[in-house]
């Protein structure tokens, strides 16, 4: 039995035998799904005959849906139409010969896409559950090959891909078998499956408006008063964008200051291996000592960060320090108190960026790291993360270090859309059927080093969203934005709040 892996394009409607469909479609859109969570998905699967409205021109997308049909739909859109006629029969006591679902359920069971209940019945006019359909579809699109730990409920490896792979599955707060799906949800698990870019049908900028306009980073749109005389105002992003933005860079985003490098010194002399160790505690654009003695270079470091980015933005470090040590770290960012993420230090080594005079060694690399470390600070605290939900309770969204990333978060977004595809799971579920972000960057790098702005970005994708975005800031916007490491530095575009941010940040630099 051959198994299509492309689109299959079938125009689906019940008989009178199953629940009845209008054969006319409504080729202008059904009537009762303008404001549907799910609009995009029903009308993927309408622009490609796949399902067809209600002879009023309704989809009702809120009506559930029973396994026999949820099967049907599945089985028609996936399989060759002549293998449909090819099955055995008596699959399941309660499946009759003859039956309009028969050989669709059959089909099933052969492939090992269903299993049916303990009782070995299928119970094919119960409304069918969001574990089940879960099952149903990733098991159609990985053949049948996901297995349950022995430790685990049956449905735990298909939640599991399900947040893999960036498909939203629904009521995530209560038992997966709770919910029953209705046929707007079952519109996006068909999407899913038969879009096979892994691209779900969730448009970035539904979140990034309604984001922007309530975030904690102090974030706000331009006007046309804020440019200055070198720049220009664009009306829709509402921002002040420099008239030659290749005035002070080029494409491998080289550095902004060639000149002054000789200001960048440690009057004291040269930075001590051993240290010192000093940390201060910032209040706005000034530090005072917390421990240690003071040093005249982390006041410098710390006055050309707070120079670089802007006061608002960066209210949540409270602590700075720098230290000299030889393990490799240019610098990091952690929460002051574990699970308190609305305050953060940020640690700076000065033997790794600086040279034994106290100058900086690579313009380039300094910028990007203290770009880098506060894009961490960015996506990881309290406005972006949910540091009281465990990974159980988070379920859908990215679960990250510090906890739950919320659902409209800069970081959730970016895993969904670049590191949870169909593709990418394929390649991970090899190793096992846990999720392990280390191992797929890794794999992912070597497969696909294009997606990448370092190679560093692909260790996990906190570090890919910061490498990401130091790029955004310091390069300029690229000309193709749907492929590789573009697509990702395009992803920030979304957000007007974070173009107003790197104007600013690209403004210092230039000056």
């Amino acid at each position: 039995m051959q198994k299509i892996l492309s689109l299959v394009l079938v125009a689906l409607f019940f008989s009178n035998s199953s629940p009845s469909l209008s054969e006319a479609q409504n080729q202008e859109g059904f009537s009762d799904t303008d404001t549907y969570e799910w609009k995009e998905s029903i009308e993927f699967l309408r622009d490609n005959e796949i399902v067809k409205g209600y002879e009023d021109g309704t989809y009702k997308p809120k009506a559930t849906i029973n396994r026999a049909e949820f099967t049907k739909i599945v089985m028609e859109s996936f399989f060759e139409r002549e293998d449909l006629d090819n099955f055995d029969t008596g699959c399941f006591p309660d499946v009759p010969a003859g039956a309009w679902f028969e050989k669709y359920v059959c089909i099933a069971k052969e492939e090992g896409i269903i299993g049916g209940y303990p009782d070995g019945s299928f119970k094919p006019s119960q409304t069918i559950n969001q574990a089940e359909a879960l099952k149903i579809i990733l098991n159609t699109a990985y053949e049948g090959s996901l297995e349950s730990e022995p430790d685990e409920t049956w449905f735990q490896v298909y939640l599991d891909e399900a947040e893999y792979t960036g498909m939203f599955y629904f009521e995530a707060d209560s038992a997966p078998g709770a919910h029953a799906v209705t046929r707007g949800e079952m519109a996006y698990f068909m999407a899913w499956l038969l879009d096979d870019d892994g691209t779900d049908q969730i448009e970035l900028i539904e979140f990034s408006d309604e984001y922007a306009a309530d975030d904690d980073f102090g974030f706000e749109v331009m006007t046309e008063d804020d440019c200055y005389e070198d720049e220009y105002y664009d009306e829709q992003d509402q921002t002040c964008y420099l008239l030659d933005e290749t005035a002070y860079e080029d494409d491998d985003y080289s550095d902004y200051l060639e000149e002054g490098e000789d200001d960048f010194y440690d009057p004291h002399g040269k930075v001590s291996e051993e240290g010192p160790s000093v940390l201060y505690t910032v209040n706005g654009d000034v530090i005072e000592v917390l421990e240690g003695d003071e040093s005249e270079i982390a006041q410098m470091i710390w006055t050309y960060f707070s120079t670089l980015i802007p006061a608002s933005n960066r209210n949540k470090i409270t602590q700075f320090g720098i230290y000299a040590g030889d393990d490799d770290t240019m610098a990091y960012v952690e929460p002051v108190e574990e699970g308190d993420l609305s305050s953060w230090k940020m640690i700076v080594n000065t033997k790794e960026l600086l040279n034994g005079g106290g100058v900086v060694n690579d313009w380039k690399e300094f910028n990007l790291t203290m770009i880098h470390e506060f894009s961490h600070v960015m996506t990881l605290s309290d406005a972006q993360i949910d540091a009281d939900k465990t990974e159980t309770q988070c379920q859908v969204q990215f679960y990250t270090q510090e906890g739950c990333a919320m659902k409209s978060s800069f970081i959730n977004l970016f895993v969904k859309k670049f590191w949870q595809n169909k593709s990418l799971s394929r390649e991970r579920r090899s190793s096992g059927s846990k999720i392990n972000y280390d191992e797929v960057g890794e794999v992912y790098y070597e497969n696909n080093p294009d997606d990448f702005v370092t190679e560093y970005a692909a260790t996990n994708p906190g570090e890919d969203i910061a490498e990401t975005f130091a790029y955004f800031v310091y390069g300029k916007k690229p000309e193709n934005m749907s492929l590789g490491k573009d697509a990702k530095i395009t992803f920030f575009y979304e957000f007007s709040s974070l173009v107003t941010l790197r104007s600013q940040i690209r403004r210092s630099l230039k000056n």
